[in-house]
């Protein structure tokens, strides 16, 4: 028997078995139906020879159910075709049944316009367009010459004409180079969308069945960018899903008037920087809501992995791609073009973290807190509370900060605060950002004092811990050790319950002005510090002064130098989800940052209050009249002299903009306040008061 040739191990290989695709999960069988629009509008330049602009059209619909009937093709024109390719492409089963009628329905179905990625076309989303239809939708997708795969009479793919855009190319040259890809494709896209009417009227499929007060757009990478300026220039367009897709800068810049959502891989988001993909976050006109999927790649959510299993290497399975994409699609239209409620549907797929951006989040505006005590024209950073909120311990710097500080003490009478004296345990060396952990127990601080007796005061701040003793003072500091304190700067430090630190720092995996970390608290010890990632650590930016919530739910942080900045350093937010991961962060806004420096964000004990400190001035905005030399003196030593103070705004607005709403919000401050109050009743009583405890909802940090 004559040995086996390697092409006829390949052609056998290729006569294989069936490639069936994941079954629709809806109720309803599918129809499908392909056109060729010819658009006389339009002169095609890049065809040789020029000619009228042909689009290529592939319909999914509702059908009704047919007994025996035959699936329609995964790929036409490939019958008989010799290439491996088309070889290949022809044992492919999907579910979809040619041209079969309508399902019968009174109602009209909602339609979506789709459009492929470059060298991608309609067929490799058919898993996603006979889902969308199974569940009541009428899915266009619309081929463009040139930028999708385009089957030729014979079998054969006609070229591709416009470049793939690698990451060299962002973000300054991107939208110059991808304009004549997105002018022609938009346009297809806007004919094709203008052709629902005629669809609707005189297709004998689809007469009368198109609710054309319900249509929208989605796209798969290039033909995400072109769809969402396609979608922005329909005004019948109601909404619009952008898969793995660029943006350009106008919508960038201005937003989009109606509801708009970007779903993208870890893998993609990774070498952006949080540029291009997320830019449209920072001015939403309608709900936004950035999809994260872990685990993804670019391709995870085609057919493309299905079909031919080796071409991309990503750790989420193909199978698992096409499920998560379907349940991300469907999610957003039902909610933004059927008006449907949100479901927790998503909730099976923890790979997937949503960020909902919205215009109408309510406002805060920062107001000046405990002027006379915590500010008072010298530099200082916001205090920290015992649980019980009598008494606060916060830093006073020299006007050049840092060059030596302290930590002072006060204690609350009635309604006002005590003249603030040095804490017992500062005031001979350079000591800053004291911190009480969420139990009450413990107090954190940074210090350059020596580790150590006969050693000299260190050159760099280290974190050190004091421990509450039985009669409610604290004991003697304690240096955390080498693991924590590193050959560089520890710059701040706050801790989750169960006693994992959240700190600034200078390591040598962190850049020159330090990155944000964890350090993990494991049988009554810390182990190493672990940077948080670039998500958060960005390459370009300064990252310091992290305030982690009890439960680590969220991490409010200051960064120098990204896009969204209002001046110089800027407080953010992050959540972090079931997995670990931290969303992309959110800039808390004009209400909170100014042009001049916010920094040291601290959460009250009750959990209403944020307490951080800002930098801003009286010639920040209006100096108004200072000729007097008296009032120009008075100002310069007063509150918004520019040195450190003391502002605080209420927390709730701040959780309810990243996704924390109505009763969980509720639930988390309720416990802080809970807990609150508890503190409150035993120093009480430990104090021989009777007393009636009462919860409410009113900060008891009031000043």
């Amino acid at each position: 028997m004559p040995a086996l040739s390697l092409v006829t191990i390949a052609s056998a290989t290729l006569q294989a078995a069936d490639i069936p695709l994941p079954p629709p999960t809806g109720m309803h069988p599918v129809g499908t139906v392909t056109y060729e629009w010819v658009d006389s509008a339009r002169v095609d330049s890049m065809a040789s020879p020029p000619a009228p602009r042909t689009v290529l059209v592939r319909i999914w619909y509702p059908a009704r159910r047919v007994e025996g009937a035959a699936s329609a093709p995964y790929v036409e024109r490939i019958e008989g075709a010799t290439t491996e390719w088309a070889q290949l492409h022809a044992r492919v089963r999907a579910h979809a049944i040619a041209r079969t009628p309508f399902l019968d329905a009174s109602r009209r179905a909602p339609v979506i316009v789709f459009a492929p990625g470059r060298s991608t076309a309609t067929f490799d989303y058919t898993s996603l367009g006979e889902d969308l239809a199974s569940h009541g939708y009428v899915v266009v997708g619309v081929d463009s010459p040139h930028h999708s795969k385009v089957v030729r009479g014979d079998g054969s793919l006609a070229p591709i004409l416009f470049p793939s855009m690698g990451p060299s190319t962002y973000p300054d040259g991107f939208d110059r180079a991808q304009e004549p890809m997105n002018h022609l494709v938009g346009a297809d896209l806007r004919y094709a969308f203008q052709r629902l009417a005629t669809l609707d009227r005189d297709d004998p499929i689809l007469r009368g069945r198109l609710d054309l007060t319900r249509v929208a757009m989605a796209g798969h990478s290039n033909g995400g960018m072109a769809g969402s300026r396609a979608c922005a220039e329909e005004l019948a367009c109601r909404a619009f899903l952008g898969i793995e897709g660029m943006q350009t800068r106008e919508l960038r810049k201005h937003g989009v008037d109606r509801p708009y959502g970007l779903v993208y891989s870890e893998q993609t988001l990774a070498f952006d920087t949080l540029r291009i993909f997320t830019e449209m976050r920072l001015n939403p006109r309608a709900p936004f809501t950035l999809y994260r999927v872990n685990d993804a790649g670019h391709n995870s959510f085609t057919d493309l992995l299905l079909v031919r299993p080796a071409l991309f290497s990503y750790p989420m399975p193909a199978r698992r791609g096409v499920d998560v994409t379907r349940a991300i699609v469907r999610g957003f239209f039902d909610q933004y073009l059927l008006g449907r409620e949100k479901t927790d549907a998503l909730a099976a797929f923890p790979e997937v973290t949503i960020e909902l951006y919205t215009p109408q989040q309510a406002t805060v505006k920062a107001e000046l807190f405990g002027e006379g005590v915590f500010s008072t024209g010298d530099y200082e950073l916001p205090p920290t509370f015992t649980k019980d909120g009598r008494t606060a311990y916060f830093t006073v710097s020299t006007p050049q900060y840092g060059r030596i500080r302290w930590i002072l003490e006060t204690h609350r009478r009635g309604e006002r605060w005590s003249e603030p004296t040095v804490a017992a345990f500062s005031g001979r060396y350079d000591d800053a950002d004291p911190w009480i952990s969420p139990d009450g127990n413990q107090l954190f601080f940074l210090s350059k004092r020596p580790i150590g007796p006969g050693s000299p005061p260190k050159r760099d701040l280290d974190i050190w811990v004091m421990n509450k003793q039985a009669n409610g003072s604290w004991g003697e500091p304690r240096h955390l050790g080498s693991k924590v304190n590193g050959q560089g700067e520890e710059h701040y430090v706050t801790a989750t319950t169960d006693g994992t630190l959240y700190i600034a720092a200078v390591r040598p995996d962190s850049r020159n002005l330090g990155d944000l970390y964890r350090v993990p608290f494991v049988n009554g010890e810390y182990g190493e510090p672990v940077n948080l990632g670039s998500t958060l650590n960005m390459p370009e930016t300064h990252e310091t002064t992290p305030y982690v919530a009890p439960d680590g739910r969220y991490l409010i942080f200051g960064s120098r130098g990204r896009p969204d900045s209002h001046g110089d350093l800027d407080l953010y937010i992050t959540m972090r989800d079931s997995a670990g991961n931290w969303s992309a962060p959110r800039n808390l806004g004009r209400g909170v940052n100014s042009s001049a420096g916010e920094l040291c964000p601290i959460v009250s004990p009750d959990g209403r209050y944020l307490y951080f400190t800002s930098l801003r001035s009286f010639i920040d905005g209006e100096p108004g009249d200072t000729a007097n030399g008296r009032d120009l003196k008075r100002r310069l030593r007063s509150p918004g002299n520019g040195l450190g103070d003391t502002y605080r705004v209420p927390l709730a607005p701040i959780l309810a903009a990243v996704g924390l709403r109505g009763a969980q919000v509720g639930r988390l401050l309720d416990s802080m306040v809970v807990a609150h109050a508890r503190a409150q009743h035993q120093r009480r009583s430990s104090n021989q008061y009777s007393v009636v405890s009462v919860v409410s909802h009113q900060s008891v940090i009031s000043h």
